[in-house]
């Protein structure tokens, strides 16, 4: 079965179109993906700039939005574009709750997102 990524003109909206040799249909892909790559980025920014409040809650909140990710690329593989994409839409607003939950000044942390695609997808742990 064939997959196209289709953008609705609402910000954050993904359609993955399915053919099948029977019908064309459009299923709506989860929008709250992005706030999941949102959370793993927040989290990763504070784990890497805040290395002293460490705590179970980050780890926690970043495993469970890798799987989260990971169980939606079993269903789709071809999502990793869009998550790649969603990385970039989401990082400014990731970089600014960093900045008000750690009180870090914002030229701490960089303008782009320091992590790569496959390092917010994996069991990378920033130092």
């Amino acid at each position: 079965e064939g997959h196209m990524l289709l953008f609705d003109r609402t910000p954050g909206v993904l359609w993955e179109q399915k053919h099948s040799t029977a019908l064309s249909r459009m299923v709506p892909i989860n929008p709250g993906v992005g706030d999941v790559v949102n959370n793993v980025i927040l989290h990763l920014l504070k784990w890497r700039y805040r290395p002293q409040r460490r705590g179970a809650s980050w780890a926690v909140s970043i495993n469970n939005g890798r799987h989260s990710i990971a169980r939606l690329l079993k269903d789709s593989p071809s999502l990793k574009l869009q998550v790649a994409m969603l990385v970039q839409e989401e990082y400014p607003l990731a970089r600014r709750n960093a900045v008000v939950e750690t009180g870090l000044p914002p030229a701490t942390l960089p303008e782009q997102c320091p992590f790569t695609d496959d390092q917010i997808l994996s069991d990378y742990w920033p130092d």
